[in-house]
């Protein structure tokens, strides 16, 4: 009976302990996300080394090396968190049963551009850099595109609860999903701060745009 109550408190320990680890690895990776943004502003992407990002957290480039092989699978791992913090907003959207469908688009896509303004380095750092990245793993790969087509996934579910009659495979849901996710990724091109209005006006004028144009079975198209 003792040896178990041993073996349990060991166990809890070891948990907690594995617990701190990830704590703080999860906060080194974001100290680094934030440090490479930052370089990428003041040189470019292409121009920048794992020693001007290590500049930037006053370490060495070995605690970066310590996270990350490559700089292009530091990219893929910010593309991989950035995916995950909006999942952690708009899943519980998405899967929540008390909203109509109507409504839960809106705040789905509400969520989503406020997000993508909020968060606005971070996006803007990856997707205007993304194309210097020549190669990706197979693993990010297929990470990247999983993210991305759960992204889609979700919109063309929404996009079908608010029709009746359209299933989930419907083309015009599936057309018009692309359309609303090409949209909303070009925000990121062009919002930057200072703005002239906040994350949240962006979100209330693009939501409406989207849900207008839905209303009337059509979807701007980005420029």
């Amino acid at each position: 009976m003792e040896k178990q109550k041993t073996n349990i408190k060991m166990t809890k320990t070891a948990s907690r302990a594995k617990a701190r680890k990830q704590l703080l690895q999860d906060f080194m990776k974001v100290e680094i996300y934030t440090a490479a943004v930052n370089a990428v502003e003041k040189h470019g992407w292409s121009l920048i080394s794992m020693d001007e990002i290590a500049n930037e957290i006053g370490g060495s480039k070995g605690t970066i090396y310590y996270y990350f092989k490559s700089k292009n699978e530091l990219m893929s791992d910010m593309w991989i968190h950035v995916f995950k913090e909006m999942s952690n907003v708009l899943v519980p959207i998405f899967e929540d049963k008390a909203l109509e469908p109507v409504e839960k688009l809106k705040k789905y896509i509400w969520n989503h551009v406020f997000l993508y303004c909020k968060n606005w380095r971070f996006d803007k750092t990856i997707w205007s850099n993304a194309f210097f990245i020549t190669s990706w793993s197979e693993t990010t790969d297929k990470k990247v595109q999983k993210a991305r087509a759960n992204e889609l996934d979700k919109y063309v579910k929404l996009l079908a609860a608010c029709s009746p009659g359209k299933g989930k495979k419907d083309n015009i849901c599936e057309l018009q999903a692309h359309a609303i996710a090409s949209f909303l990724e070009s925000i990121i091109v062009w919002y930057s701060e200072p703005f002239p209005i906040s994350a949240s006006e962006v979100a209330d004028m693009v939501t409406n745009i989207l849900m207008e144009g839905l209303r009337h079975g059509k979807v701007p198209k980005p420029r």
